[in-house]
């Protein structure tokens, strides 16, 4: 059985441009300059390589959390790292009584809706025009830990 490693940074450590300077996100940028400090990422680590994260906002005050972007490595995809990436991800919420989640995605991105799905999140609405290139609704989805 492969190793699997699941932990959470703040935005505001050094080390993130560290864990993620060689690896193909296609987020990257977004991350590297990001300086908030509700802001963190949950990593995943395959045999001490990187294969993915979450992104996301943990507003401890109010017990919620935002996710902002979900990735995996393109050669990781469609072997459900996806799902043991999140899942890891909603445990290690639990832990922190985080008790509701949510989260944006494109109304086409099916694969993904389909993952929200299996993982109990539920549709509560829709959000017109929300992302450009190309231009797309999102529907918003949200879970109670």
């Amino acid at each position: 059985m492969q190793s699997q490693n699941f932990y959470l940074i703040n935005f505001k450590d050094e080390n993130i441009k560290n864990l993620i300077n060689n690896k193909i996100f296609t987020n990257k940028y977004n991350i590297l300059n990001s300086n908030n400090d509700k802001k963190f990422l949950f990593v995943f680590e395959l045999e001490k390589e990187i294969i993915g994260f979450v992104e996301a906002m943990i507003i401890t005050n109010i017990n919620e959390c935002e996710i902002y972007y979900i990735e995996i490595l393109k050669e990781f995809r469609g072997k459900h790292f996806g799902y043991n990436l999140l899942r890891n991800f909603l445990k290690k919420l639990k832990n922190l009584n985080i008790l509701y989640v949510f989260l944006e995605v494109r109304i086409n991105n099916i694969i993904a809706i389909n993952l929200y799905k299996k993982l109990n999140f539920l549709y509560i609405g829709t959000r017109k025009k929300y992302y450009s290139n190309p231009t797309e609704d999102a529907y918003l989805m949200k879970k109670d830990i």
